[in-house]
């Protein structure tokens, strides 16, 4: 793992300051070669009085404090509130670390994945702190964190002619996680993809005569030329300062390329290349997108693609419409074709009277101009008939003035459980006939087919029952009234049509329920069904 989420010491610095008077614990310092030009020191209160920590809360399975190692520190620490543990430091052994800057100081490994909170506290000596430093998890937030990238990570891309080192060591000290990527080839580069917010280059200067340049170039649009050192610095060979911003630009949020080459070195001058930082800003860490160096090929092609497409389905639309067009147009002409042939041929019907009743023939052609196999139209009789010529036209019917006398209806006196009511009486009922005054007729029509009978009414009870036994009884009459006529059909104005009229009287006293059967009237095969009442 070559990539790391950091936190400088200028953000524990807050936690030290006393507010008592006493001597402070904290003091932050000027020194060349620690990351920002900024050293802490704290000093253990040896008088006992306070025991202050170094703590920090982060979501990793290691974690490495930096800084300049003292000879007589010694600390105690706790992890997610565990009991105090003594501090094992990193560079106990290492006698030629002490007073080197960007040494690893403590650190702990083989955490599990998730957050935790660790506190480091002095006991004795001097703890010169730096920065801090562990891996990220992926799928973690790092919106807005300090991420670093050792020149050794995968993701840098080296062209020409580099040398790297994974024990470099300097006189005031040793590289990010002692690893070097240096050369002293004009021409030589590499190249990064990121997202972020934010870019720095850091190296290592060293004060040797010569000459040294370098071009920087972010997301192929921006070009920043460099000179480290034109032949104006103070030479000193001796002189080396780690932790060296050699560029840096701020940029809007998101995926970036930065691109570096080594554009002119002269004398003993060479370009040390330890470490890139950037601003995170993506959600999570993980695999790095696609650079924004195709910002002009990619979305340009993108952009054409799409109007391609566009363009694409449009012919095509178009195609298919002109096809199904001239598909339609080739049904329809045929259609037509056939139509023309049939007209032209053997096949129209010739041209014969359908003979009807009445003895007239129905003519009439379609729009074809040719017969059509159809039936006769229905009969249709006039509905005057015509009058002879020279003869004046029977006077119309008219009907009688008064409505026949219908009889009264026969009443069967009331029953009780000692008279009970015997069965039913059959009434015949006679109908009136109103016969049609002299001197006047009927207009005569041709008649329809199958005349039915004269219209003649008839009552008959067919049967009586009582609901329940021990009803008082029931008495039922029926009359009808009937008109002959001496012929049917429709009959000119003012001539009415006889009317007959048929009354059924049923009288109950307080008799639940009767069934009267079927009233039958012969001619007309009319049948009034079961009539079933109940009396209140």
């Amino acid at each position: 793992m070559s990539q790391f989420l950091f936190n400088d010491d200028t953000w524990f610095g807050q936690h030290f300051q006393r507010t008592d008077g006493s001597p402070q614990l904290w003091q932050l310092d000027k020194s060349e070669s620690s990351f920002q030009q900024t050293l802490s020191r704290v000093r253990a209160d040896e008088e006992g009085r306070h025991l202050h920590g170094i703590g920090t809360t982060f979501t990793g399975t290691e974690i490495t404090f930096v800084g300049v190692p003292d000879a007589k520190f010694t600390a105690v620490y706790n992890i997610d509130g565990s009991e105090n543990r003594t501090a094992i430091l990193s560079y106990e052994g290492r006698e030629e670390l002490l007073g080197k800057e960007n040494v690893p100081l403590w650190g702990l490994t083989g955490l599990g994945p998730e957050t935790h909170k660790v506190i480091l506290f002095p006991l004795t000596g001097t703890f010169n702190f730096d920065y801090v430093f562990h891996p990220p998890i992926v799928g973690f937030g790092a919106v807005g964190s300090v991420v670093l990238r050792d020149d050794s990570a995968e993701g840098f891309n080296y062209t020409g002619d580099w040398n790297r080192s994974t024990t470099a060591s300097f006189p005031p000290g040793l590289s990010f996680r002692e690893s070097i990527s240096q050369t002293n080839s004009p021409g030589a580069s590499f190249a990064l993809n990121f997202t972020g917010s934010s870019i720095t280059v850091f190296g290592i200067r060293h004060s040797a005569n010569g000459t040294l340049e370098a071009t920087y170039i972010i997301d192929d649009t921006t070009t920043v030329v460099v000179n480290h050192f034109n032949q104006t610095q103070t030479v000193n060979a001796s002189h080396w300062a780690l932790n060296q911003p050699l560029f840096s630009r701020d940029l809007e949020p998101g995926v970036h390329s930065l691109n570096v080459t080594v554009s002119q070195v002269t004398g003993d001058q060479a370009f040390y290349f330890d470490y890139v930082s950037y601003t995170a800003s993506r959600l999570t860490f993980g695999t790095p997108r696609e650079p924004p160096n195709s910002h002009i090929v990619t979305r340009s092609a993108v952009l054409y693609s799409l109007i391609g497409g566009f363009v694409l389905v449009c012919v095509g639309i178009a195609f298919y419409e002109r096809n199904r067009r001239r598909k339609r147009n080739f049904f329809l002409a045929a259609a037509a074709a056939r139509r023309s042939a049939r007209a032209t041929s053997g096949e129209s019907h010739p041209l014969e009277p359908i003979s009807q009743t009445n003895g007239e023939a129905w003519e009439g052609i379609n729009r074809h101009g040719r017969w059509d196999d159809a039936p006769a139209p229905p009969y249709s009789p006039s509905a005057l008939p015509e009058a002879t010529t020279g003869e004046q036209p029977a006077p119309a019917y008219q009907p009688p003035a008064a409505s026949p006398q219908i009889p009264a209806p026969i009443a069967v006196e009331s029953s009780s459980d000692d008279n009970p009511v015997p069965n039913p009486p059959t009434v015949a009922l006679s109908l009136p006939t109103a016969a049609v005054p002299d001197g006047q007729a009927v207009p005569q029509m041709a008649l329809p087919p199958y005349p039915p009978d004269p219209l003649q009414a008839t009552s008959t009870v067919v049967s009586h029952e009582a609901a329940q036994q021990g009803s008082e009884g029931l008495s039922v009459a029926t009359t009808a009234a009937e008109a002959q006529p001496t012929a049917y059909g429709i009959s000119a104005p003012p001539f009415e049509p006889p009317k007959n009229g048929h009354n059924v009287c049923i009288h109950s006293a307080n008799t639940r329920e009767a069934e009267v059967g079927a009233l039958e009237v012969p001619g007309i095969g009319l049948t009034v069904g079961e009539l079933k009442m109940t009396a209140s």
